[in-house]
């Protein structure tokens, strides 16, 4: 199954494709921009995905096990739907969506499963490059850290962010 928007690629430990480069640029978002990343995590560990300079809203996750009357990672869950081999192995899977609860940087991945957020590249002063990455060291260190450069394409005066003459 193939899935739309960004990940941190799921990483085999025993097979590295590609360590953390500072000077790569892995993905390029605009300022003015909403984003919906689908972060996968098709590996047996959990990991927690962190964003630098940036923070998300978490919609919905798809897990191996039924979250309706539960809570995850402290959201309210709204429905969930059973759903056939939408886990990243392959197998059968739900898929919940979670109450809003606001901005955050930081959100735990459960092994195979899929995190639906939303990022909004609306500040114009959140320009530049920094990091996404796994908050597991030994997993950042193996290949789980990626650079996302934020253009404006506008410039401040532009967007309205900086006073013009």
């Amino acid at each position: 199954m193939s899935y739309p928007g960004n990940f941190i690629n799921p990483v085999d430990f025993n097979k590295i494709k590609e360590l953390y480069d500072a000077n790569r640029i892995d993905k390029v978002s605009r300022i003015g921009d909403l984003e919906e990343w689908h972060l996968v995590n098709a590996d047996s560990n959990a990991h927690v995905f962190h964003i630098h300079q940036l923070d998300f809203v978490v919609t919905e996750v798809t897990v191996s096990e039924n979250l309706n009357s539960k809570k995850y990672n402290n959201y309210d869950v709204e429905n969930c739907t059973h759903l056939t081999g939408i886990l990243p192995d392959g197998t059968d899977g739900y898929k919940c969506t979670l109450e809003s609860q606001g901005y955050r940087d930081v959100i735990n991945l459960p092994k195979n499963s899929i995190t639906k957020i939303r990022i909004p590249f609306v500040n114009p002063f959140i320009t530049g490059t920094f990091v996404y990455h796994c908050h597991i060291l030994a997993h950042e260190d193996r290949g789980m850290m990626n650079n996302i450069q934020v253009v404006n394409p506008d410039g401040f005066e532009i967007s309205g962010a900086a006073p013009t003459k």
